[in-house]
């Protein structure tokens, strides 16, 4: 497929008349191929269009790929038939939880205590006469491959083939509908299942599965009146109440007193079960035709084995660590024995005897290993989260607002101590109560929300109404950007500063390093003023950047950057560029500029790839010695940079400034705010203005196992860089 190029709407007609602006967005689809045996389980290996495996850059060898898949143990389809023509449907939901644990394995990541929660539910569910069903809390979408593999519809290849990119299954099962962004299902199947009664006069009954925790988000009240109003008694809800939600339980978080009565408030009549007993299920189901019910599954999460809650080392809460965790090899071995005894079906314990049992020498992930934790081994968003806490001790005027993800944004420190509120799976809530401890007359707070980057997205209208109230808060979006690789277009966010740059009195920062990240914090504490500021904040740490500590020397040149404005004041944080030069040799040949303009680490690590890359000088050598620089914009809107910023960055002394790039894991929007600024200072020079080149990202991403495989379906590699420019080169030379 073929990469969409989007308008550069957001740029004036002017700037478009001086500046020539191409557009290449970062989506590149792989050719389609026809998988050989199982060839999803290998954790980088990627087959070619003739079935062979190629190893990517900075992941597993092909012979440790190989090996990886040959380990994983797969209970057989006739097996599974067998159990279910036997009617021995609690032994088949055991073998379902051995497939949807190697469904996990294969990826090394997933949710085997999400997943094995609901087993019986949705193999009652898929034995049943259901029309749609639809697994709402989307981080058990490994038993529903599982399940789908039971009846027949999905084969082993592909259930092994969890999280491998475009094409593959996604880490929250996108099937009717995306599931990764908790609490709009009931509003979507109620749609569903309108469309279809008008379309086709169909009445059959569609059922969902929500979690227990996910009940936290409000649209799901306002979905319950709906379809009670509308009196759908086509759709049964099944609720996971396994009592966690994350890692911790619910009642610890936000708890639901009496869910029964909440649900008999909206209309809906509530019928209490064991969720892992198939027959109460199935019971359930039958029973609910022609009616509003909602069916409360208490259920187990991580059933059927010893994976169970253990306090947590930080906060002390009861935390499952079977939410993300997955086990070792031996770990792997010993939870298969578990669920195969507890099966009691000859045929699977036979498939397990058989199944070859060498671990030596597997590796437990296929992501890299990062180097001995330091400061710099942090990502920005724990830098974030622990350096916040930190400031709490010393700060009375802080606090923080959780939404139920206090692990993720680096808060752990300050769960249970004063200021601290957790809100539970609510973000609209959360940004609102945030306004509130901002906006009181009696002692205001500076309210620290953190929450993933895609999650605050939700929030847009909360938001614009606290900056029109002036209510001063810090929105610290972590997980930003292409590094999230794993999760999906639910949980990857790769347009927020597109979608918040339009909010008043909002400043969007992007820091680089933990370093920068303190200095930012520092700034915005410092500052008596009412604007809000978004912390665009990133999972991977740059040690996980192949050069990565080519990036350490940030610090260095931001501290007191040398190029800085003649005035010699110390270099800002945030109101000033940090430039990095390169020159090339050969005077006799003409100079030429190019400026590769990026922000955040993403696009900063690949414009720095490409500044110390001899590949890059050797596509300029025929005709030019090039003068390339690299421009790294740590924040965009107001209160904007130092005068004469953009100017210095667009001054290359005798050399003429030829091309600039811009680079973002974003939609556009440094795109539009360089070919502004370029037109700008062009206009005030009186130069030629150079031709603007820009890489950005479009659509949505699919869900990755590695951060290679992700920046290089984005197109965000130094080869896929050189063709753009060489393209540009070519192109000027006729």
């Amino acid at each position: 497929m073929a990469a969409r190029v989007p308008s550069l709407h957001t740029m004036s007609e002017a700037a478009a008349k001086m500046v020539t602006v191409t557009s290449d967005t970062g989506c590149i689809e792989p050719p389609p191929f026809k998988l050989p045996r199982f060839a999803g389980a290998s954790s980088v290996a990627y087959a070619s269009g003739d079935g062979h495996f190629q190893t990517r850059p900075g992941e597993l060898s092909a012979e440790d790929s190989e090996k990886h898949r040959d380990a994983l143990f797969v209970i057989p389809k006739a097996v599974l038939d067998f159990a279910n023509e036997h009617q021995k449907f609690s032994g088949l939901c055991y073998l379902n939880r051995i497939n949807a644990l190697t469904c996990c394995k294969s990826a090394e990541h997933g949710w085997p205590g999400a997943s094995f929660s609901c087993a019986e539910m949705l193999a009652a569910l898929y034995n049943s006469d259901a029309r749609h069903i639809v697994l709402a809390k989307g981080h058990a979408a490994a038993m529903q491959y599982a399940t789908m593999f039971m009846v027949g519809q999905m084969g082993a290849d592909a259930l092994v083939s969890y999280k491998r990119g475009a094409g593959y299954p996604e880490a929250h099962a996108d099937l009717l509908c995306d599931t990764g962004s908790l609490g709009q299902c009931l509003s979507t199947i109620a749609g569903l299942a309108t469309a279809e009664h008008v379309a086709t006069g169909d009445c059959r009954r569609h059922a969902i599965i929500v979690g227990d925790g996910e009940l936290q988000e409000g649209q799901n009240y306002e979905a319950l009146m709906t379809m009670t109003q509308f009196n759908m008694t086509n759709v049964t809800i099944f609720v996971d109440c396994n009592g966690y939600q994350s890692d911790n339980r619910c009642v610890d978080i936000i708890g639901i007193h009496d869910m029964g009565s909440v649900f008999r408030g909206f209309g809906w009549e509530v019928v209490d079960i064991d969720g892992n007993d198939y027959d109460q299920v199935q019971t359930a189901w039958h029973n609910a035709a022609g009616k509003r019910v909602a069916v409360l599954a208490r259920t187990d999460k991580g059933f059927g084995t010893h994976m169970q809650p253990v306090p947590h080392p930080e906060t002390g809460l009861s935390w499952h660590p079977w939410h993300t965790k997955i086990p070792s090899w031996d770990l792997y071995e010993r939870i298969i024995d578990e669920l195969i005894v507890a099966a009691n079906i000859d045929a699977a314990t036979r498939a397990w005897q058989d199944h070859p049992k060498d671990w030596s020498g597997l590796a437990n992930t296929h992501r890299p290993l990062l180097p001995a934790q330091s400061s710099m081994d942090l990502g920005t968003g724990k830098a974030f989260g622990q350096y916040i806490c930190e400031l709490m001790h010393t700060r009375q005027d802080l606090a923080i607002v959780s939404a139920d993800l206090a692990t993720s944004c680096g808060f752990n420190a300050a769960v249970n101590g004063p200021r601290y509120y957790e809100v539970g799976v609510a973000e609209q809530d959360a940004v609102s109560f945030a306004g509130g401890l901002a906006l009181s007359p009696d002692g205001p707070l500076l309210p620290v929300f953190g929450t993933y980057s895609n999650f605050l997205k939700r929030c847009c209208e909360n938001i614009f109404i606290n900056q029109a109230a002036g209510a001063r808060c810090l929105y610290a979006g972590t997980y930003s950007g292409l590094c999230y690789h794993t999760d999906g277009k639910s949980h990857q966010s790769i347009n927020d500063v597109s979608v918040f740059q339009g909010m008043p009195n909002l400043l969007i920062v992007d820091p680089i390093t933990p370093t920068h990240v303190r200095r930012c914090i520092d700034y915005v504490l410092s500052q008596d003023c009412s604007q809000s500021v978004y912390f665009r904040l990133r999972r991977t740490p740059l040690t996980a950047y192949e050069g990565g500590v080519a990036l350490a020397d940030f610090d260095r040149v931001s501290a007191m950057d040398p190029t800085s404005p003649a005035s010699g004041h110390a270099h800002h944080p945030i109101n000033d560029l940090v430039l990095f030069d390169h020159r090339g040799t050969g005077s006799e040949k003409e100079a030429i500029g190019l400026v590769i303009v990026t922000m955040g680490v993403v696009a900063a690590q690949l414009g720095m790839s490409l500044l110390r890359a001899d590949s890059l000088q050797t596509l300029f050598a025929g005709k030019y010695t090039l003068h390339a620089r690299v421009v790294i914009v740590p924040a965009v809107g107001s209160p904007g940079l130092h005068p004469g910023e953009w100017a210095r960055a667009l001054n290359l002394g005798d050399t003429r400034v030829g091309y600039v790039l811009t680079i973002e894991d974003d939609a556009g929007a440094l795109r539009a705010k360089v070919a502004t600024e370029v037109m700008r200072v062009c206009s005030e020079d009186q130069r030629v203005p150079p031709v603007l080149i820009s890489h950005t990202v479009d659509g949505v991403g699919p869900s990755f196992r590695t951060l290679p495989r992700c920046l290089e379906h984005f197109g965000f590699t130094p080869e896929h860089m050189y063709a753009l420019i060489r393209r540009h080169l070519l192109a000027r030379d006729k």
